[in-house]
């Protein structure tokens, strides 16, 4: 245990030397949208969700005016607990990073889930812009009991109009559970969204409005699929940002998924954030 938080010590304090620029990100909230971690061992039919605390920590920035990097640890409603660095380079107008994350199910640190990242994306500010990026575990066919597994694929694509920034985006993220060597649960999250960044020169706020599509699935299999559970909503959000000074700033921002087929169903989750930053010279 106190190797790994070695680890993930050397590399905040890695970033922090190097540094012509950094932002120090602090977030923390409220997820009332997701399956429950403590009910694995049966799924069920109905989709009944529990308060779970989400909280993180990321140090990001440039260096050397053609390197860039970001750190970061915390929870997830999917992935459980993280902690992920990656580094990259510009050429131009694209940029590309390559990474490391890993991930364990609790501080016990008894199962530890190691895997890579990678990133790429070309950029025209004031015109448009396209990214994606990818995650993986490493262990990926490991059968042993209690281990986990982790996989992630997005891309976005996005174009700006006067005053407003326009991305859609395709995140599919998953999470297995080897509970024994022959039964796993597979829980994944495939979401379709829209975004509207709303800003304006020299004012210090920006407002972002998201919209979209999502469907949670959880499988119990044991050679074949024992139980399976899907939960499939329509998306609403929003985000407010505000600069309260050249080195502070804080945002908060939640979103909403909710189902109209049947009976009206609302869930939601919701955080507040806090950015220092050290403006580059």
């Amino acid at each position: 245990m106190n190797n790994k938080l070695l680890f993930v010590l050397f590399f905040f304090l890695f970033g922090l030397q190097f540094a012509v620029s950094w932002d120090f990100i602090l977030k923390g909230g409220v997820d009332y949208a997701s399956y429950p971690p403590t009910s694995e061992s049966s799924v069920g039919s109905v989709f009944t969700p529990e308060f779970l605390p989400v909280a993180g920590a990321t140090l990001k920035g440039d260096f050397a005016g053609m390197y860039n990097y970001n750190i970061s640890c915390g929870s997830d409603p999917i992935w459980r607990n993280t902690a992920s660095g990656d580094i990259g380079c510009y050429f131009g107008n694209v940029n590309m990073s390559i990474g490391f994350f890993t991930g364990t199910d609790d501080f016990t640190f008894k199962y530890t889930d190691i895997g890579f990242s990678g990133r790429a994306g070309i950029e025209f500010p004031g015109a448009f812009l396209v990214k994606a990026g990818f995650a993986s575990s490493v262990n990926y066919d490991t059968k042993a009991a209690g281990t986990s597994r982790r996989q992630m694929i997005d891309a976005q694509a996005g174009f700006w109009l006067p005053h407003i920034l326009i991305i859609a985006e395709l995140q599919m993220k998953d999470y297995t559970k080897q509970v024994t060597e022959t039964l796993d649960i597979h829980t994944s999250r495939v979401r379709y969204t829209g975004s509207m960044d709303i800003f304006a020169k020299n004012m210090p706020y920006r407002i972002c409005f998201s919209f979209g599509y999502q469907v949670l699935s959880r499988i119990m299999t044991e050679s074949v699929p024992l139980e399976e559970s899907n939960y499939e909503s329509f998306l609403a959000g929003f985000r407010f940002y505000f600069q309260a000074g050249k080195t502070f700033a804080w945002f908060i921002e939640g979103e909403a998924p909710f189902t109209i087929a049947g009976s009206f169903k609302f869930f939601y989750n919701a955080s507040l954030g806090l950015v220092f930053s050290y403006p580059e010279s």
